[in-house]
């Protein structure tokens, strides 16, 4: 029914960033909902990268945003109730790539966090 349409708020800056500490479908959502634009990121090492695919993996951390793992299948990173593996990603001002790719060039080892300090 159009009279019960409504416009839906601007997205704001914020919105488009990941909190690992939600639970792992909800960042999946975000990831999936937001791709290809505006796209999401986290941050790392006071850059921000933005994640392009990935899913939800098997796995756990005590403490979200907490790299768990990093091989050519992916990223794993803790969330709060499991973990997601990243498979596509862009650093800033570079192509999107694989998780393979990046890694080659970027290695993270385990226990690296991503996200800002407030969300940890």
């Amino acid at each position: 029914d159009d009279a019960k349409a409504i416009y839906a708020p601007p997205l704001q800056r914020h919105e488009e960033e990941i909190n690992w500490c939600e639970n792992t479908q909800t960042v999946h959502n975000l990831i999936r909902g937001m791709n290809p634009w505006p796209g999401v990121y986290t941050v790392l090492d006071g850059k921000r990268l933005k994640i392009r695919d990935g899913q939800p993996a098997e796995g756990a951390g005590e403490l979200c945003g907490r790299v768990l793992s990093a091989t050519d299948e992916g990223i794993v990173v803790a969330t709060a109730n499991g973990a997601y593996r990243i498979t596509s990603l862009q650093a800033p001002g570079k192509r999107t790539m694989t998780a393979a790719e990046y890694l080659r060039g970027n290695p993270l080892p385990a226990g690296t966090r991503l996200g800002n300090d407030a969300d940890l």
